[in-house]
């Protein structure tokens, strides 16, 4: 039975569809020549040495690398990874088009040339993979929705698959999605609790699998919770004045003075590769079972035994994570519009159009402002859902919900466990907020 959410469907208008299909063809031809072969920071170029030799390392989720091997294994070169990222985007965001029957989405792929968001697709980052990903994933369960083909939505488990198996937190984003997948399938339970427990206990399962296919591809053990756990323990050493690291983590003679100078909110790796005692995240040699069991008894207790200390440590890095983008932090935790080369990986020519020089220097001109900081995207998220709350809205109230509560149910724990403060954290938050924006000012009425 069609589904009550559109009176007449947007796909009714050929012409409209037309429209839409240009805009977004347009849009990624524009991506691409402004963009390819893409920007290369260090995490890429190991995202690319792992994909060239088949061995992948858990430090980040070994999702992408595989799927970057599988593109290099055709004999496509390292940029397809850049296109494929951006055609994901681009279908994402014209099938939200054709879901919006106002005159807006016709235009709605032009969202993906807002600087802000064009800049950080041009890096060849696990979070842009994240995005394109969870962009197609949601642009189909609106589409469907919207003709009144919601057996169809269940598609979208490919990419909402792939998007856990390339940043874990990515499931945060999928109850709410599945909750809709899950409302409107035949013989669903019909109390809210009980969808929604069949979305969470799906969600796990995705995490669960993925966990075992990481363990299977995984050659370099990089246990990243021991570098988020250096983190917090080495600020509060230095706020409390009492060495909290374990011995086995450092090395002899390392001092609360010797630490100070390098704990800050932006990154751990001024603490990681600059004492003179020397800091052992396990990464490249293992620590031992009892030391990194200590390492993160003593980390999880943090909140409980130094709070004040803990609360601040936090509180700084998620000033730098949603709020301005500029001031005294570093260029790293911003955009690395770079390429840096590993051996063994192919020679990459830069893009040097005068569109790309352009792109950066806007980016870089707003960086202090409004346009780059999270925060003002999650307020959007926000006022989207009390937008399509109001009486008489005869939009997809379920999809603008669910794409802002993803948004803050990704973008929250961003605070607490972020290894780092860096503004591509927040790309999917600030992407699904301006298009739960979009759906959110869709009222339903027919198109002249």
């Amino acid at each position: 039975m069609p589904s009550p959410l559109r009176m007449t469907p947007p796909a009714e208008r050929p012409w409209r569809t037309g429209v839409i299909v240009v805009a977004a063809l347009a849009v990624f031809a524009i991506a691409v020549a402004t963009l390819y072969p893409g920007w290369y920071s260090f995490d890429t170029s190991w995202q690319l040495w792992q994909a060239r030799t088949g061995r992948f390392s858990n430090l980040q989720p070994p999702g992408m690398a595989f799927a970057w091997s599988i593109l290099l294994a055709a004999g496509l070169p390292p940029g397809s990874l850049l296109v494929a990222h951006l055609g994901a985007l681009a279908l994402g965001t014209a099938l939200f088009g054709l879901a919006i029957r106002r005159p807006h989405g016709m235009a709605l792929p032009l969202v993906l040339l807002w600087p802000p968001f064009l800049v950080l697709f041009g890096h060849l980052w696990i979070d842009v993979s994240l995005a394109a990903a969870l962009t197609l994933a949601t642009g189909w369960i609106a589409w469907t929705r919207s003709t009144g083909r919601p057996a169809w939505g269940w598609y979208a488990a490919l990419p909402l698959a792939y998007a856990v198996g390339v940043r874990h937190n990515a499931v945060l984003a999928l109850p709410p999605l599945l909750y809709l997948l899950v409302a409107e399938t035949p013989r669903a339970p019909k109390g809210a609790p009980a969808r929604l427990a069949i979305a969470v206990a799906i969600s796990v399962a995705a995490f669960g699998a993925w966990s075992g296919v990481s363990k299977r591809l995984v050659t370099i053990p990089s246990p990243v919770l021991n570098v988020l756990a250096i983190w917090d323990l080495s600020a509060v050493s230095v706020a409390s004045g009492e060495l909290l690291l374990p011995a086995g983590v450092h090395g002899p003679g390392l001092t609360v003075d010797e630490l100070r100078p390098l704990v800050n909110t932006d990154t751990v790796m001024t603490v990681l590769n600059g004492t003179r005692s020397g800091i052992n995240p396990g990464i490249e040699t293992p620590l031992p079972d009892d030391v990194e069991k200590e390492l993160r008894r003593r980390w999880i207790q943090l909140p409980f035994t130094h709070p004040v200390a803990w609360l601040r440590h936090r509180y700084g890095i998620a000033q730098w994570l949603f709020g301005p983008q500029g001031g005294p932090r570093g260029k790293s935790a911003f955009i690395i519009p770079t390429i840096i080369a590993r051996e063994g990986n192919p020679v990459i020519v830069a893009n040097d159009t005068p569109a790309n020089a352009w792109l950066l220097a806007t980016v870089r001109a707003w960086r202090d402002g409004i346009a780059c900081m999270p925060f003002a995207y999650l307020l959007l998220a926000a006022a989207a859902s009390g937008l399509a709350m109001r009486r008489g809205f005869s939009g997809d109230r379920g999809m603008v919900h669910a794409l802002a509560i993803g948004c803050w149910l990704m973008a929250l724990p961003l605070a607490v466990l972020a290894p780092a403060a860096e503004w591509r954290y927040s790309l999917w938050p600030m992407l699904s907020a301006v298009l739960a924006l979009m759906l959110a000012l869709d009222r339903g009425e027919s198109l002249p």
